[in-house]
């Protein structure tokens, strides 16, 4: 793929030049993903990047999420500093006002949302399954662990990933989004801090050391990567096909265990 931009060429242009080309190799990510955001884009307003309103909680937020079809945000208000709860408030995203707040029955630690199927995912043990259309929880999935830390979900395969921050076990569990089934459970021999998911290439990218990379077609692990040490967050952009770690220098009391204070590009 050519993401280079040409000479005298608009960057809006090329951005939209780029996305044909993803779209043209992957439909499925044109009809999951694209059309249903650009459908919405009238309605963000980003010329200014000015604060419109302040929603106002009695607790600090833990996580939040957003579903761009529906407008709808999902917010984890805790209890003290730091400290998650079970709660998940629903927030519509064009009046900012909370509409209900659910309760997830295995702890809200954090949130990925299926804009497609309209369907927020909490991790939690067990993963709590929620249906956006009636802001109801649908169903739960039980975990081989019981530390969930983090959650991602691919639209186009309809496949959920959680990963367990257990030392020990450094668990990927993979769930089918049609049957909420657990389908395996991986280990990332690196660890399992957090996860990024390429719904166009249909691979996940599990933060460690190194990064544990897998095939979402044969839920398989077919790779690791170096990086700079210890992980704490991973993004990837799926039009460049480009991964970002975000790196740290592990220091307790003044001891210091290695890793740089970096962000690792992969390629």
């Amino acid at each position: 793929m050519n993401s280079n931009i040409q000479g005298g060429q608009h960057p809006v242009d090329h951005i939209r030049a780029v996305l044909r080309e993803v779209c043209g190799r992957c439909p499925s990510f044109l009809a999951a993903v694209i059309l249903p955001i650009a459908a919405i884009t009238g309605q963000i307003d980003g010329a200014t990047n000015t604060v419109t309103k302040n929603l106002a909680f009695t607790a600090p937020i833990g996580f939040i999420a957003v579903n761009p079809v529906t407008n709808m945000v999902y917010a984890n208000p805790g209890g003290t500093f730091g400290e998650t709860t079970n709660n998940v408030s629903v927030i519509n995203g064009a009046t900012n006002t909370v509409i209900k707040t659910l309760s997830a029955t295995g702890g809200a630690n954090a949130f990925a949302v299926n804009p497609v199927t309209n369907t927020i995912y909490v991790a939690g043990s067990p993963v709590t399954v929620i249906n956006g259309a009636t802001n109801t929880v649908a169903a739960t999935v039980d975990l081989p662990f019981s530390a969930a830390s983090a959650i991602a979900v691919n639209p186009v395969t309809n496949t959920i990933y959680v990963v367990d921050q257990e030392a020990t076990t450094n668990n990927v569990t993979v769930i089918d989004g049609a049957t909420n089934a657990v389908i395996t459970t991986l280990t990332a021999t690196g660890g399992a801090i957090s996860l990024a998911v390429n719904p166009v290439t249909n691979t996940i990218y599990v933060t460690g050391s190194p990064v544990t990379v897998i095939d979402g077609a044969t839920n398989t692990v077919t790779t690791t990567v170096a990086d700079a040490g210890y992980a704490s967050s991973i993004a990837v952009n799926p039009v460049t096909n480009t991964v970002y770690v975000a790196n740290y220098n592990l220091s307790i009391e003044g001891t210091s265990y290695g890793g740089t204070n970096c962000v690792t590009v992969i390629d």
